[in-house]
């Protein structure tokens, strides 16, 4: 099981200059990459989301690739000599017309917006290190997510124990629902000051007793429980059939409250829900 928050880094240097990559991961629906790299280099991105697709499935994924190729490598400076003329050109104009005769100078004409152009060059060879280097980060990140997952693991298992341990506290106190639904009828004829007949009363406790009968409920939580503890020592992809279990467990759990018979089931069914929704939250990082 993997998390889908993570950070990785790589950095290298060799005669073609340095590089850095920066991999962030954070939780996502769906699978989401975001590239930042330098103009001569975006060429690269199919085959880094081809390497991402090996080892991700989901999350938003955010990469950068900081590049600084060395002087003599790949580094060429071009001059736009139209631009250039017509500013001298123009710059002799403004001398005759101000009588100036301080010379034009080259670099004045070099800084001017337009005058050079620095194109930067990548050989095939240092592409192919860039690639095995953000390899090696990507797989520096798929071991975060693992390592973070397995933690989340253990968060999850805690909190599954702990529901499996409610519903049977809850179902041993379903073994008297019938006669607590009898003491209950009982009381309240005798408030009332009312006489019933027996066979009438029985009838009274057999629709009580379903209505408060959270036996099916019980044993689907405990099913959804089960399924969750299985689904979780899986690989791959598992956070969107966790999150569904989440929401049936979640039903599960309100239905237990809306037919709670006395407060030891209500109590149970809201730290149900609590426990639930500490899952929920945790299950929304799961990839």
């Amino acid at each position: 099981m993997k998390s889908m928050t993570a950070f990785a880094s790589k950095r290298a240097q060799g005669e073609w200059g340095s590089a850095v990559w920066e991999l962030r991961a954070v939780n996502h629906r769906y699978f989401e990459v975001s590239f930042r790299l330098p103009g001569f280099l975006r060429e690269l991105e199919t085959s880094l989301r081809r390497c991402l697709t090996k080892h991700l499935h989901r999350g938003k994924l955010d990469v950068y690739l900081s590049f600084q190729a060395d002087v003599d490598s790949g580094t060429e400076v071009i001059v736009n000599e139209s631009l250039a003329k017509s500013l001298v050109s123009s710059a002799a104009q403004i001398v005759q017309l101000t009588q100036q005769t301080s010379p034009i100078q080259a670099m004045d004409i070099l800084r001017w917006p337009g005058v050079t152009e620095v194109r930067q060059t990548c050989a095939e060879t240092t592409k192919a290190e860039l690639l095995l280097l953000f390899e090696e980060a990507v797989v520096d990140l798929n071991a975060c997510r693992l390592r973070e997952g397995d933690a989340l693991k253990t968060l999850l298992q805690v909190r599954l124990e702990k529901i499996d341990k409610i519903v049977q506290e809850v179902q041993l106190l379903q073994v008297g629902i019938a006669q607590q639904a009898n003491d209950k009828l009982l009381k309240a004829c005798q408030r009332m000051v009312a006489e019933i007949e027996p066979n009438r009363l029985q009838q009274e406790v057999a629709i009580l007793a379903q209505k408060y009968d959270v036996a099916e409920e019980l044993d689907r939580l405990q099913t959804h429980v089960i399924e969750v503890t299985r689904v979780i020592d899986q690989e791959g992809a598992i956070g969107r059939r966790l999150d569904f279990l989440m929401q049936e467990i979640n039903r599960e759990a309100n239905t237990l409250s809306a037919k709670a018979f006395n407060t030891e089931i209500t109590a149970a069914s809201v730290e149900v829900k609590v426990l639930v929704e500490q899952l929920r939250e945790q299950v929304q990082n799961i990839e």
